[in-house]
């Protein structure tokens, strides 16, 4: 069984990272990690980044218990940042898929605390390739995110949210999947309203075409 490691970062350790952080407010992340039957994975690496224009910095990072639960605690930027969390880290296992949940908003910290709640994974060995063919008028669709069993999986935290500038945000249109599941395509337009359809996964190749 492997030792739940807690990472917390000194701040004063950080100098020179480029990336200036508080030296006495301390965030906590935390979730599980699990198997798409609800079964726990231990020994699954997740990190915490955080960027501004200039640096990364991994300011975090811990290893699954037997639960599949994981803690992170880091001290908190002075600055805007983007922060991302990334389950499965670098793919270390690449049997299984990996999960980045990005854009997520330091000002929604409950009691320093954010819970990312139980996130499956998947063996992605036989994943097969969704392809989501976009309608002519494209350009009013700023986000297409999926919610189901997806490898190398880009998760929005606040999907609904719009960006500050569109025209920097890229959505993908192939993705590779687990099979015989149902995907939920959301897509969010330029007017602010969002939208969701049901695709049917099975075992070959599939292009969907969003109407």
């Amino acid at each position: 069984m492997k030792k739940l490691l807690l990472v917390i970062t000194i701040a004063g350790l950080l100098a020179g990272c480029g990336i200036d952080y508080d030296g006495t407010t301390k965030l906590i992340f935390k979730g599980r990690v699990t198997t798409p039957e609800g079964t726990p994975l231990e020994g699954i690496k997740i990190s915490t980044f955080i960027s501004n224009s200039y640096h990364t910095d991994e300011i975090g990072y811990d290893y699954t218990d037997s639960n599949g639960y994981y803690l992170m605690i880091f001290p908190k930027a002075h600055e805007k940042v983007n922060v991302e969390v990334d389950i499965n880290s670098a793919g270390e296992d690449s049997a299984l898929s990996r999960t980045q949940i990005f854009n997520i908003g330091l000002d929604e910290v409950n009691d320093y605390t954010i819970d990312f709640g139980a996130q499956p994974l998947y063996e992605n060995e036989g994943s097969v390739l969704l392809h989501i063919d976009l309608p002519e008028n494209s350009a009013s669709i700023l986000k297409i995110g999926l919610t189901g069993l997806v490898d190398n999986h880009r998760v929005d935290h606040n999907f609904s949210e719009l960006p500050e500038d569109p025209n920097e945000w890229a959505h993908d249109q192939d993705y590779l999947v687990a099979p015989n599941q149902v995907i939920t395509l959301q897509y969010l337009l330029q007017d602010g309203t969002l939208h969701e359809v049901q695709i049917p996964i099975g075992e070959e190749e599939l292009t969907y075409t969003l109407q």
